[in-house]
């Protein structure tokens, strides 16, 4: 069974190799056109199981991102095809087994972008719904652990323009936050902060460098630290914009701008952190003689000050790019990078 779309969840970095958990995407059904097809793994990667969705429609249904949670049950956020498309989240036991699925309508297409789970197993998506007025907006969703809408709440932006997420992230049981793009007269980070039991909006901030800004990672430490990484446009390439944002009140903290030695495009994918002292950052960048390299940033968390930066450029002087990395005293970063004669690799560092 091939599987396209590959979103996976966990990987873990134990001897110097990847474990890959549990894997969701689509391929293509017999009689049932492309279906949601979801995988779990052991640490051997040999298949436990593998489950499919195919919608009321049979159209084309297809997984986007996956989460489990503290018993092993299984979320997997995705589109389902009908007279448009619709949000699915569908809910598996750690056996394998459906429990439920449950679909969110607007007014026009929807898809989800995140998907995160608490300890009591509700469930929050966000992704973006489309309206003629307003284009695409954020749409937020909570969901107990039997599949009952609890709230929904939409987001269109000051600027009316095109509004999506990126990143959602809880803080215990109390805060949600929605990380994303809103478009006013060119394109800005956005964080939204819900109020995780009741949906009501604590603040939203748009932050701006006077270009376009493009977020592409987030993540939260303790209740007042909230870390963004993405990019801003600096004439035709782009730079990596990261920002400390005080997780209260939505202020900027420090600010900090990653340009590589060719002023090409340099392009963050994951952000982690080291206890109160280290920010760490994987992508790419353009290097001289070796066209995009691998690239790991390490900030100082206290002022965002650039500590040290570190390359990896791949046999084949190709495209290599840092895909996932942990935190903590010894990061480690898995990645892609193309081989002589092997294409695309995983690459560990």
């Amino acid at each position: 069974m091939q599987i396209f779309g590959i979103s996976f969840w966990s990987i873990d970095f134990i001897n110097r190799k990847v474990y890959i958990k549990i894997v969701t995407g689509w391929s293509q059904g017999v009689g049932t056109g492309i279906d949601i097809a979801t995988i779990k793994y052991n640490q051997d990667g040999i298949i436990q199981w593998i489950n499919r969705y195919n919608g009321s429609g049979s159209g084309e249904d297809k997984g986007v991102k996956v989460v489990v949670d503290s018993a092993e049950n299984v979320y997997v956020a995705g589109t389902t095809a009908g007279a448009g498309i619709d949000i699915v989240i569908i809910k598996y036991s750690k056996t394998g087994t459906q429990l439920w699925a449950v679909k969110y309508s607007g007014t026009g297409d929807d898809k989800p972008y995140s998907i995160d789970v608490d300890d009591s197993m509700n469930v929050y998506v966000t992704g973006s719904t489309y309206n003629s007025a307003s284009g695409l907006d954020i749409i937020t969703l909570k969901y107990n652990s039997s599949g009952a809408l609890v709230w929904s709440r939409v987001f269109n932006g000051s600027g009316n323009g095109n509004d999506y997420p990126v990143y959602l992230k809880l803080e215990g049981y109390n805060y949600c936050y929605v990380g994303g793009v809103t478009r006013g007269t060119d394109n800005d980070y956005l964080v939204i902060k819900y109020n995780s039991r009741t949906g009501d909006v604590v603040w939203s901030r748009s932050y701006d460098s006077q270009s376009n800004e493009v977020l592409r990672a987030m993540i939260w430490k303790d209740s007042d630290e909230l870390y963004l990484t993405g990019t801003k446009t600096v004439g035709i390439n782009t730079d990596i914009w990261t920002l400390r944002v005080n997780a209260l009140t939505g202020d900027t903290v420090w600010t900090n701008i990653y340009n590589g030695a060719t002023n090409g495009n340099d392009v963050p994918t994951h952000i982690a952190l080291h206890a109160n002292s280290r920010v760490y950052i994987t992508g790419k960048t353009i290097s001289f003689g070796s066209y995009y390299d691998l690239l790991i940033l390490r900030l100082s968390q206290s002022n965002g000050e650039l500590e040290y930066e570190n390359h990896y450029n791949g046999p084949a002087n190709d495209e290599d790019a840092g895909l996932a990395m942990t935190g903590g005293g010894s990061p480690q970063v898995v990645g892609s990078s193309f081989g002589i004669n092997s294409g695309r690799d995983i690459v560990f560092l």
